[in-house]
């Protein structure tokens, strides 16, 4: 499947697709809208459903191939509606949108500051909560700041604990001027000419960089239970080759991903081909978007080398395409 992109300022591979459910349905979640839809696939519609702002600010969508779709909400007041709590939830959504069950409660991370609805801050890298759910509604959820990922059964109950050593990476002066500069083409993509100045000043007085980059991107269910936990990539340590063709949005996360077994050991690093995102692992695949040099996006389907298919979680590591 591909898909050109409109333009600089679109939102980008990730709203291609997201996650794969029965019978190879997509889900795309469309925060920007506020929306989740649902295509067969073949790509007919199977309809859509609108993210309730009265349940509190979107900020994550997951969903399991066996159609559980889990939101994460920040408490957001509104006019009419104060916020009562200031914790972040994890809901489970119904295909209409409908809250079925609260999954779990947990401090909210820091990137948005909503303490002013009317003027809300904006920390980039900061600490915040990341998870995945399984298709048997195994929870994984760690905060980016450590290295410490906790594996919970369906009932809450905390199984283990995946920890591993690492090093803290400061953001240095580079890193944030070259953020700078692709948050300025975005808004000059997005914004007409005669506003951009404003927006400019606008943008600088809400945005603020984190001191250093988080311990991690984020975390995958792959085969045979195993769990994939994705590297940070700083744009200081690309060549200028590579940030020719850089993206804030798609290339924070490393190609690099630790991978553990379902027990919890470490197995060692998978390295993603270049440019390619993924977006869901099922069974031995991994289905995500790859784009080539001109910015066309593909959804694309990668295989794992070696999966073992015994019971064991053993990865022999290594992907092709």
């Amino acid at each position: 499947i591909v898909r050109h992109a409109s333009g600089p300022g679109e939102q980008g591979p990730q709203a291609i697709t997201q996650y794969m459910g029965p019978g190879d349905n997509l889900v795309v979640p469309d925060l920007g809208q506020q929306r989740v839809n649902r295509y067969a696939a073949d790509g007919t519609s199977l309809g859509s459903f609108r993210l309730a702002l009265e349940n509190g600010l979107p900020m994550a969508i997951n969903a399991t191939r066996s159609g559980v779709i889990v939101e994460q909400v920040r408490p957001l007041s509104l006019p009419d509606r104060p916020a009562t709590d200031s914790m972040d939830m994890l809901v489970q959504l119904g295909t209409d949108g409908s809250v079925l069950d609260t999954l779990k409660r947990f401090p909210p991370g820091g990137t948005i500051n909503l303490a002013n609805p009317n003027s809300p801050e904006v920390t980039v890298f900061t600490a915040e909560p990341v998870w995945q759910i399984a298709n048997d509604m195994t929870l994984c959820f760690g905060v980016s700041d450590e290295y410490s990922i906790g594996m919970y059964s369906p009932d809450g109950t905390l199984e283990r604990v995946i920890r591993k050593p690492f090093e803290v990476t400061p953001i240095t002066e580079r890193d944030q001027e070259m953020m700078w500069t692709f948050f300025e083409e975005q808004l000059r993509a997005n914004v007409p000419p005669q506003a951009y100045s404003e927006a400019i000043q606008r943008m600088r007085s809400v945005i603020h960089f984190a001191d250093h980059y988080p311990i991690f991107a984020g975390v995958q269910f792959g085969p045979n239970k195993s769990v994939w936990v994705q590297h940070i990539q700083s744009p200081s340590g690309l060549s200028e080759e590579q940030l020719k063709e850089w993206n804030f949005i798609e290339d924070i996360g490393s190609p690099d991903w630790d991978v553990f077994d379902a027990q919890g050991r470490y197995l060692g690093v998978v390295t993603m081909p270049a440019r390619f995102a993924p977006r869901a692992f099922v069974d031995n695949k991994i289905y995500g978007v790859w784009r080539d040099e001109l910015d066309v996006q593909y959804v694309t389907r990668m295989r794992i080398i070696g999966v073992d298919d015994r019971d064991t979680g053993a990865i022999e590591l290594g992907a092709s395409r």
